[in-house]
């Protein structure tokens, strides 16, 4: 191999982590902003059974309390009864889903909207993680690369 091949490929490589290190910035400022400022970066679909305790009563029978039994919420154009009754969509344990009432309901919404919340900084923490070590990879190759170039070059 000649000096101007070894040199190209220093610098392409060069070249590389420095985009690479741009896009991970990016990334790394919006996980700060994640962890500063939750609210504003996370999915509104994952805090939409939140906003007032009718929403959360009703999204709170996927997750077991506060709300009515499923077969309650059925109207007359709703699951036949035959389907109702089919494994799988009422379990024989199953017990009645007790109804809160609105203090608790708004304590148990709060809780689990902190939950949510608290998820989502935690995943911006590790991403964070993630992003410095390739930030840090990415030096540790263009610092390389760049001194290879560099000797190549004579300087």
């Amino acid at each position: 191999m000649n000096n101007g091949s070894i040199k190209i490929y220093a610098l392409a490589v060069c070249f590389v982590t420095l985009v690479c290190g741009a896009i991970t910035a990016g990334f790394i400022v919006f996980n700060a902003i994640k962890i500063v400022a939750p609210t504003l970066t996370i999915n509104p679909a994952q805090l939409n059974g939140h906003g007032n305790n009718m929403v959360f009563r009703a999204s709170a029978i996927n997750i077991g309390s506060g709300g009515p039994p499923v077969s309650a919420l059925v109207g007359p154009q709703g699951l036949p009864p035959a389907i109702l009754g089919a494994p799988g969509l009422i379990h024989p344990g199953a017990r009645p889903v007790p109804q809160l009432s609105d203090e608790a309901l708004a304590q148990l919404k709060q809780e689990r909207q902190a939950s949510v919340i608290s998820g989502h900084v935690f995943r911006a923490k590790q991403g964070l993680i993630l992003q410095a070590i390739i930030i840090s990879i990415c030096c540790i190759l263009y610092l390389w690369h760049w001194k290879l170039a560099a000797r190549v070059r004579g300087v």
